[in-house]
Parts: C-alpha cells; sequence; structure tokens
C-alpha cells in the first residue's frame, strides 16, 4: 500500500473539545490517522505507560474498524500491548475498559453524533475521562515531531497473531459497573415497557439487552449497526427522535431513550411523548441524586442552566461552574466528590463513575426516575420550575465575519454593558467567552467558535418576558 492510495497528510491536525475530527474525504485518511497513531503512541512511551497497554475502541462508521487496527498495528509496533474488542463499542465503554484493565489510555475511533461523513480519533486519558489540555497540545507537538523526524509513512498492517494483542470483553463488567450505580432491582419490580434507539451507532445491542437482562419489555428501534446511521445524524435532539416519540405514544411506553454514535450522549421521550433537552434532564437526575442521599459537588458548564444551581443550594451542596467541554468536568470529578456533572449539549455522568460522559447511564438513571413518577418526567421538571422559577433557555448561533467576531468579543471584555434588557448585569465572566450575569437570575453568554466564523450567543431568564427582552439586546450587540 503506497502513501497515494491512502490519501495525503495534513499539516493542520488539531484536537478541539473532544478529539480530532474530520471529513474522511478530506483529512481524515489512513495517513493522517497512522500519523496521529504515531504521535499518541511516542507521547505514552515518554509518559512511561508502554507496559500498561492501550484499549482500541471504535464506533459503527465507515472505516472505524479499519482506523482502529492502524491504532492498533502502531501501538504492537511501539511494544505497547493492545486491547481491542470485536465489535464497535461506545465511547464510555472504552473509556470504563481503561480504567478496568489499568491501561496507560486508549484511542477512541469516533466522530460522535457528526454526520457519517465525518470521523475522528479522541485520546482518553489513564483515568478514564477527555484529556485535558496539556495532553492534547502534547500530543499536537509529537504529530509535527513525528512527522519530521520520520516522515510520511503507509500504514502497518495489524499483526492479528501478535501476543500484543489480546481481544477485550468488557461489557459484563461494564453491566455490573451500571448495577451499582441504578437500581436494577426497583427496575425488575416494574417491568416497564421501553422504547429504545441507539440510532445504528455503537450502542446497538448493549442498552437494549441490558434492559431486557433486568426484566423490562424493549421495543427497539435502529438497533443495528449501520454506518450511515439510517440517512440521520446519530444526535438525539428531539426532531430527530420523531419515530422513538410515536412508539412511546402509540405502544403506551413508560420512556423512550435514545443515545448518539458513540452513546455517550442521551435522548429521552417520557411517557405523554414529550421530550427533555439536556439542560432539564441534568436538573431532573441532580435533584434525584440528591434527594436520595447523595452528597459531594454539582458541576455544569458555563452555558449549562443555573437551574441546576438553585437545585443544589437547596440541598446545601456547592455548584461548580467549568468552560465549555466535558474535560473540565472530568478534571473536577478526578479531584473531588462530584454528585453529577453535566453539559447542555447532551453529556452527564455521576459520582462512583467514570470521569467521561454516558449516555447509557444517563438512560438507566432517566428509566429509573421514570419508574418513580409514572413516565412523566416532564411533570417532575415543571415541578422544579414552580419551586425555583420558570428558566427559559436558547442558543442563538450567529454568522458573523472574523474581523466583527472578535470586535464584538473584544468590546464586551473591555466595556461590558452596565444593563441588558432592562436588567442590571451584575458580574461579568471570561471563563469562556463573556459571560453576563443579570438582576433577576437571568444571564446571558457571547462564546466565539474556534473553526468557524461564528459567536454562539446562549440565553437564560426566569420568565417569558425577561427571556424575551434580554434575547433581544443580546442579539443586538452582536448585529450593530
Amino acid at each position: 500500500m503506497t502513501v497515494e492510495q491512502t490519501g495525503r497528510a495534513s499539516a493542520n491536525i488539531k484536537f478541539g473539545t473532544d478529539g480530532w475530527r474530520a471529513l474522511t474525504t478530506e483529512q481524515f485518511t489512513d495517513v493522517n490517522v497512522d500519523l496521529v497513531a504515531r504521535a499518541i503512541c511516542s507521547h505514552v512511551i515518554k509518559q512511561g505507560g508502554r507496559g500498561r497497554g492501550l484499549v482500541v475502541g471504535y464506533d459503527t462508521r465507515a472505516g472505524s474498524r479499519r482506523f482502529a487496527e492502524i491504532c492498533a498495528a502502531r501501538a504492537i509496533e511501539h511494544g505497547i500491548p493492545v486491547f481491542m474488542p470485536e465489535r464497535p463499542i461506545p465511547t464510555p465503554v472504552t473509556a470504563f475498559a481503561i480504567t478496568h484493565h489499568e491501561t496507560a489510555g486508549g484511542f477512541m475511533i469516533t466522530a460522535s453524533h457528526n454526520p457519517p461523513d465525518y470521523n475522528g480519533i479522541k485520546f482518553i486519558s489513564p483515568m478514564g475521562g477527555p484529556s485535558g489540555p496539556e495532553v492534547t497540545q502534547a500530543i499536537e507537538f509529537e504529530i509535527e515531531d513525528v512527522r519530521d523526524r520520520d516522515g510520511i509513512c503507509a500504514p502497518s498492517a495489524l499483526d492479528k497473531d501478535s501476543e500484543l494483542l489480546q481481544r477485550l470483553t468488557i461489557l459484563p463488567a461494564y453491566k455490573k459497573q451500571l448495577a451499582e450505580l441504578v437500581d436494577f432491582e426497583a427496575i425488575r419490580k416494574a417491568a416497564p415497557r421501553v422504547a429504545v434507539d441507539p440510532m445504528h451507532g455503537a450502542g446497538y445491542g448493549i442498552l437494549s439487552d441490558l434492559l431486557t437482562e433486568i426484566g423490562c419489555e424493549v421495543l427497539a428501534l435502529r438497533d443495528t449497526a449501520d454506518s450511515s446511521f439510517g440517512g440521520s445524524m446519530p444526535d438525539p435532539s428531539p426532531e430527530l427522535l420523531n419515530s422513538l416519540n410515536q412508539t412511546v405514544v402509540g405502544r403506551e411506553c413508560l420512556v423512550g431513550l435514545a443515545l448518539d454514535g458513540d452513546a455517550d450522549r442521551f435522548g429521552v421521550i417520557d411517557s405523554t411523548g414529550s421530550a427533555l433537552v439536556p439542560n432539564e434532564v441534568i436538573a431532573v437526575l441532580a435533584d434525584h441524586l440528591l434527594a436520595r442521599g447523595t452528597r459531594g459537588s454539582v458541576v455544569r458548564t458555563v452555558a449549562t442552566s443555573h437551574l441546576v444551581d438553585e437545585i443544589a443550594e437547596s440541598f446545601g451542596v456547592p455548584c461548580i461552574e467549568t468552560p465549555v467541554g466535558f474535560k473540565w468536568i472530568a478534571a473536577e470529578m478526578i479531584e473531588r466528590d462530584i454528585v453529577i456533572g453535566g453539559e447542555e449539549s447532551g453529556g452527564l455522568s455521576i459520582l462512583g463513575h467514570i470521569p467521561e460522559k454516558d449516555g447509557i447511564l444517563a438512560d438507566l438513571l432517566l428509566l429509573e426516575l421514570a419508574i418513580e413518577c409514572g413516565g412523566r418526567l416532564r411533570d417532575k421538571h415543571d415541578a422544579l420550575l414552580d419551586r425555583f422559577g420558570h428558566y427559559q433557555g436558547k442558543r442563538f448561533d450567529l454568522h458573523l465575519s472574523q474581523e466583527k467576531k472578535e470586535e464584538v468579543l473584544s468590546s464586551l471584555k473591555s466595556s461590558p454593558p452596565s444593563e441588558l434588557g432592562g436588567f442590571e448585569v451584575k458580574a461579568v465572566s471570561d471563563i469562556d467567552g463573556v459571560k453576563l450575569s443579570l438582576a433577576g437570575g437571568g444571564w446571558v453568554l457571547f462564546r466565539p467558535s474556534g473553526t468557524e466564523p461564528l459567536v454562539r450567543v446562549y440565553v437564560e431568564a426566569k420568565t417569558p418576558e425577561s427571556f424575551e427582552s434580554i434575547s433581544k439586546a443580546a442579539l443586538a450587540i452582536c448585529e450593530a
């Protein structure tokens, strides 16, 4: 195999908030994957991890198995033992396998919820969570060093008879871990009817089989591997879960549970057909876990609903704010007891579990809560709004030129407004973009995209009227 047959190497491989992702028709080629694999192996060896080994996981995308074998082959050539499954597995299962086998980390080949023509590589840390910026920066430096030192190479074939290659059989241990975090006995006793939609991703056959094992009647949709994800994005957002919604309502299910392409994100439809978005799920599960006596801190990203703060305060526990990206939540989970960590984009984990977002765990916790409330999860959330204020939030994506984007953010940092939408600006934070905290409990976050001429504007307020006035004023700042 020649370099020409496997694609040319790119000089612009950058790790974002959750690894490196690119189009398989452009950057994400065999040669580039091989280059990244060599760099990660070099990094692991420099950190003294050669003998501990690496886990190599992959999702259901076209080429993911091949890319995983490229990574495994390079690891073995570097004298690093490899644990690799026979089938696609979710990101959280890969992360759990890393902690279970105490390896030096692991590769995960996935582009998560992105369209099927994308793929990506995550390097999961030895702690079983996303790598921090110091690690991803070190890997980027290694990419340049390896390219300069060894040049561009065609990938090696995986030696499937190598003594350093071990088949990974981790699902029984992973399910045992979940049994320690979720009340399986309550689920068995209720024996609910549950609809499941893994969206043809890496969670296929895993969540549905587990639910069947613990006594549920399972109605499974898109529960097979499909590299095109049935022609849809593998993103469990409400607008892409129409079939799940129809099944829940039409077949009178207690709840509908969904996963994204690598099963690190969740989706849920309650028994009435109402879809809860991640901000709402994080709130109801925070209340659920704290109410059952779990103690520690709660952590959320800067873009996640402040309803979580009020719930935490009502139980007398602190709420910690981090930049956007689960790697920051993971860092808090490693340092201290975190009851629940969540982000508005659809990731969460809890105390006692890996510091990685886990859609399967989230779905099981939602089922546990649905049994308590007769499937009416929307009512649980509405009860929180009645207690703490009728929070309403939305993200606006504004396409601005690079020059305008920089102008807006610079102005907000140097001369933030004293009021917005008729509400006094009580505090200004630049933890990730610019966040204005307002009198009355509302807030606005202006967060620039690192890769596009785009500013994301997050707005939350406690009444529909204040939400409208604050949103209008916030958007006017960007459009002026």
